[in-house]
């Protein structure tokens, strides 16, 4: 009895010796296989999908945001050369169809921004704009008068958060 349990143990063994070397063959003569497929799988996955973080480029937009930013710089110029503070030429009810014109395209733009998926940012950058755009037009009308300093300032204030929106808008033609 003592021989046949030897024996089937003595067999068992090698059996398992067997095995474990075939396991080795394979796995050391199919790792370059396998690590080759992983990359190839790898390569098609990635080059298939593109993650978009932002919405796409579109020239409407850019086009529109250049039109509000030349005429804020109208309204204001406008104000600056041909008008003074002096004689009562800066009434707001002289300069109220160009606000009001401006407010429009600045709705519009912003209405168009929220339509498009991905565009959390230059959504609050419209924003931004118009709620600094409706305080200056605001204090020109409680006020009824603009002075020189307050025309520049507005300007340039509103050219600076302007800028951040041509830029995002064409930043995104480049990403395409």
């Amino acid at each position: 009895m003592h021989f046949i349990l030897n024996y089937f143990i003595t067999k068992n063994i090698n059996f398992t010796k067997k095995n474990k070397n075939i396991m080795k063959t394979f796995i050391t003569q199919s790792r370059p296989k396998i690590i080759l497929s992983a990359f190839i799988l790898s390569a098609i996955i990635f080059s298939s999908c593109r993650i978009v973080l932002v919405s796409s480029y579109d020239g409407k937009i850019a086009e529109q945001i250049e039109t509000v930013s030349k005429s804020i710089d109208k309204l204001y110029l406008t104000m600056l050369e041909t008008t003074t503070e002096a004689d009562g030429g800066r009434v707001f009810s002289k300069f109220a169809e160009q606000y009001v014109a401006i407010d429009v395209e600045l709705h519009s733009l912003l209405n168009k921004n929220k339509a498009r998926e991905k565009n959390e940012e230059t959504v609050k950058i419209c924003e931004k704009v118009i709620v600094m755009f409706d305080k200056y037009k605001n204090e020109h009308k409680r006020e009824n008068t603009i002075s020189d300093a307050d025309i520049r300032l507005n300007m340039e204030y509103l050219r600076g958060v302007l800028f951040p929106l041509m830029v995002s808008e064409k930043a995104k033609k480049i990403a395409e």
